[in-house]
């Protein structure tokens, strides 16, 4: 079930800098991974890093997050928005819940083709925001997560879309642009 969980959620996106082959690696290694953790008594949602080696085209493993990565709860309300859609399926916080209790995941989990999440650090340059620049994210649309940290490389600001950001890898769409613009006034 893990396999078939983790490769429902690259259905139905489009990866203009990441192939077949690439997904179908990812997908078997998160599954291994998964399968390794459970026979070691883990429960519940972990996530992993990777990197892409684009000299190479290769995918290489970084570490595994034995917790429940920060994503899920904003991509549980994208799923819970293609559900009241009419796509069946659980959302990922409904299958982390779950495991937790050792009840089976019994529905595939509901795709994602759309979204984004996006965390402003803390840095030496940008300790706060305005209240206009705030306004001004929320007149996109956007909704915003402010956090109260002091400091240095700690989460200042949690942007939400419903919509991606990315055109393709290292170039903003226009989403993308109106938030950094925004960011930049």
């Amino acid at each position: 079930m893990i396999e078939s969980a983790v490769s429902n959620v690259f259905q139905g996106l489009e990866y203009q800098t990441i192939g077949d082959k690439e997904i179908s690696s990812i997908t078997l290694l998160a599954a291994t991974l998964g399968e390794k953790l459970r026979a070691d008594g883990w429960k519940g949602l972990f996530g992993i890093d990777i990197i892409r080696d684009q000299e190479r085209n290769r995918i290489f493993f970084l570490e595994i997050n034995a917790r429940q990565p920060a994503s899920t709860t904003f991509e549980s309300i994208l799923q819970n928005e293609n559900r009241t859609a009419g796509i069946p399926g659980e959302t990922i916080f409904e299958a982390h819940l779950a495991t937790l209790y050792n009840q089976p995941i019994t529905a595939p989990l509901i795709p994602i083709n759309d979204g984004s999440q996006v965390i402003q650090r803390l840095t030496s340059k940008v300790h706060s925001f305005s209240a206009k620049t705030e306004k001004a994210l929320s007149d996109l649309g956007l909704t915003l997560i402010p956090y109260n940290n002091t400091d240095e490389n700690s989460d200042l600001l949690r942007i939400q879309s419903r919509l991606g950001i990315m055109e393709i890898h290292g170039r903003f769409n226009t989403r993308g642009k109106e938030i950094v613009d925004t960011l930049l006034r």
